[in-house]
């Protein structure tokens, strides 16, 4: 009796023995951060262990917030499961639970749903934050995070967690390209504002200030929305003259090309284009580069850049117009200076004419002549000493401005002679006195746009006069109708045309006469 409980006592002590020897070691960490981009993390262990060689298919179990991971008593494989490390997945934000065990089988039962106690235990909290991103509205630059006194490289990202504090600073600074400023003129004024699953909401009007991170910031996107500097400079440009003269930049006049000026992106600043004049041309205000035909534009930029306003020159409108018809039955002649820019190339000479009570006719083009003619004689019209008569005549002689390819508006004048003015005779006899021979011709040749085509027939009858293309295709018919003997004149309008050769052809009466004109554009 006494030798069972003698040995019943050692087995008991032995027992008790193996209870408290074998055990485990862990390091690894309590915090965690999930990284940007990212929904979970995860957490690396490292275990040791001491006296488990005898243990009966050992096993470290791992429980994450009350769930196993990994192996449990019945899954764990016949050699046991102690591993050197394990990786605890899925951690989303905030604190976990985990769980580290040690165990056995009763090697006299095998039982997993029976094992023996746990040698060892050993539970503790992981803290779980996420990232949020901090930037400027730009590539690049510096932000203040958590430290007024000493700025991150842009984009920094801040691990935080629900209800943690932030100080978020705006630096004013060069990006490289433009001048950054925390803008509050009223005008696109800056601010915070954070980017949340593509939704974007403001936060703060204020250049600094503290951010309390909430539900829902992991992986949101806090900008600093710094405002561009930009510069602007603005130009005339007359063609032929360059980028000179003077232009008002907000109500104040300046000359162009003009400063820098420095206006905060989306800000208003206005020019306004001015008329003005060199070498007797006069320029008028056309267009701004970036659009617009009004002279007074105000304009919001975003980038830096060079504004023109573009202009069109036009010779003067007068060009001293005089007229010589004070003898009578002599056709009225105009007479004009010579314009004082080599630049003007040639002159239309155009008349209008009233009749009685009618309305006042559509202005006609008479004539184009070149530079170095300063007159025109219109054989539609002479002076007379007949008294009262009922005609009233205008002329208008216009200086064509070559390197734009323009013209002035009208500028009419009205024919004074030392008598009434007449519509020119055409009476048979006194025609046929004057008129020997049938001619034709046209002057200017070449021409460009419109050429006077003159003729005079002896003998009267029915009168033809067309213009054919090269090809031989007809263009115009100028005259088609009957016409007493005499002198002619026909404008000849070619604007429609492209420049080359054509042929006028005239028939009248036994008359047949073909002739060569040059269009030059």
């Amino acid at each position: 009796m006494k030798t069972k409980f003698v040995i019943f006592f050692l087995v008991v002590l032995n027992t008790a023995s193996l209870l408290f020897s074998q055990s485990f070691n862990y390091s690894g960490p309590s915090s965690a951060t999930i990284a940007f981009g990212d929904s979970v993390t995860g957490a690396t262990y490292y275990f040791s262990y001491s006296n488990v060689s005898n243990l009966t298919i050992p096993l470290l179990s791992v429980t994450l917030d009350g769930n196993i991971i990994g192996y449990d008593r019945c899954t764990v494989p016949p050699g046991g499961f102690l591993p050197s490390s394990f990786v605890v997945g899925n951690l989303t934000e905030g604190n976990h639970t985990i769980v580290f065990t040690l165990s056995s089988l009763d090697p006299a039962t095998l039982d997993c749903y029976h094992p023996l106690p746990s040698w060892q235990q050993t539970q503790f909290t992981i803290s779980v934050n996420y990232k949020i991103k901090v930037q400027n509205n730009f590539t690049g630059g510096q932000i203040y995070v958590d430290n007024p006194s000493v700025s991150k490289t842009s984009p920094y990202e801040r691990p935080t967690s629900n209800g943690n504090n932030i100080f978020l600073g705006a630096i004013e600074q060069n990006d490289g390209t433009y001048n950054r400023v925390w803008n509050a003129s009223g005008i696109n004024n800056s601010n915070w504002e954070i980017r949340r699953n593509n939704i974007i909401s403001p936060l703060s009007n204020s250049q600094s200030f503290t951010y309390t991170a909430q539900s829902g910031d992991k992986n949101g996107i806090i900008t600093a929305n710094l405002r561009k500097v930009t510069n602007i400079t603005f130009q005339n440009n007359f063609i032929n003259i360059g980028n000179g003269g003077i232009i008002k930049v907000n109500g104040t006049q300046v000359s162009s090309p003009t400063a820098s000026y420095s206006v905060v992106e989306q800000n208003p600043i206005t020019a306004t284009a001015i008329s003005q004049s060199f070498n007797n041309i006069t320029y008028y205000f056309s267009n701004w580069s970036t659009g617009g035909t009004n002279s007074t534009k105000t304009f919001y930029p975003t980038t830096n850049s060079t504004i023109t306003s573009n202009f069109v020159g036009i010779a003067a409108q007068s060009v001293y117009l005089n007229f010589d018809s004070s003898n009578p039955n002599l056709p009225i002649t105009l007479h004009w200076n010579e314009y004082p820019n080599n630049n003007v190339t040639q002159y239309q000479v155009w008349r209008r004419v009233k009749y009685k009570k009618d309305t006042t006719g559509a202005p006609t083009l008479l004539a184009t002549v070149l530079r170095g003619t300063t007159s025109y004689t219109d054989y539609d019209f002479r002076g007379t000493r007949l008294g009262f008569t009922d005609w009233m005549l205008w002329y208008d002689v216009r200086s064509y401005y070559a390197p734009e390819g323009t013209y002035p508006n009208p500028n009419w004048a009205q024919v004074f002679s030392g008598g009434p003015l007449i519509e020119a005779v055409r009476d048979k006899k006194e025609m046929l006195s004057v008129v020997k021979e049938n001619t034709l011709d046209n002057y200017p040749n070449p021409f460009n746009p419109s050429t006077i085509i003159k003729y005079q027939i002896v003998k009267a009858g029915h009168v033809t006069l067309k213009v054919y293309d090269m090809l031989g295709r007809e263009v115009a018919n100028l005259v088609d109708k009957e016409q007493a003997s005499g002198r002619y004149s026909v404008n000849f309008n070619a604007s429609d045309l492209s420049s080359g050769i054509y042929l006028y052809r005239i028939t009248a009466n036994g008359f047949m006469a073909v002739k060569k004109m040059i269009l030059l554009r």
